[in-house]
């Protein structure tokens, strides 16, 4: 059986130990810039255009949950919310995307206020993000 070596990821660190070209850290944010370097490796144009993509997927996807589709389609809109939310770091949205997952036969009116908290959960990932994207 062939083994195959994998490269190790590099991440290259300021004098703070803060990746390069991610926002500052020390402060609590809608998303875990620490957590998408891992993935991006600190690229900026690529953190930029992930955080596009996420913003994209998880508006229509929260625009599905509100339109009040079938079982399947909300099954299907709230998980994959809640794995786009992971992948970025955006763990409030992943949580109440989960809540969302966990409330799917519950009466109408809890599966809409379940969705509001995830919308603004979303909302303010996004506003972290779309920030993010114009270099603010």
């Amino acid at each position: 059986m062939a083994r195959v070596k994998l490269a190790p990821l590099n991440i290259f660190f300021n004098a703070s130990r803060q990746p390069m070209g991610l926002p500052d850290i020390s402060e609590p944010s809608a998303i875990d810039f620490q957590h998408l370097g891992l993935y991006t490796g600190g690229d900026v144009a690529l953190n930029r255009e992930v955080l596009k993509l996420f913003r994209g997927q998880c508006a229509q996807l929260l625009e599905q949950l509100q339109s009040e589709p079938d079982d399947e389609g909300y099954r299907y809109a709230a998980h994959s919310l809640k794995g786009a939310a992971r992948a970025v770091g955006a763990w409030a949205v992943a949580e109440a995307a989960q809540h969302v997952e966990q409330v799917r036969e519950a009466p109408a009116a809890t599966r809409r206020a379940a969705i509001a908290v995830l919308a603004d959960a979303y909302a303010q990932a996004s506003a972290v993000a779309l920030s993010y994207e114009s270099g603010d």
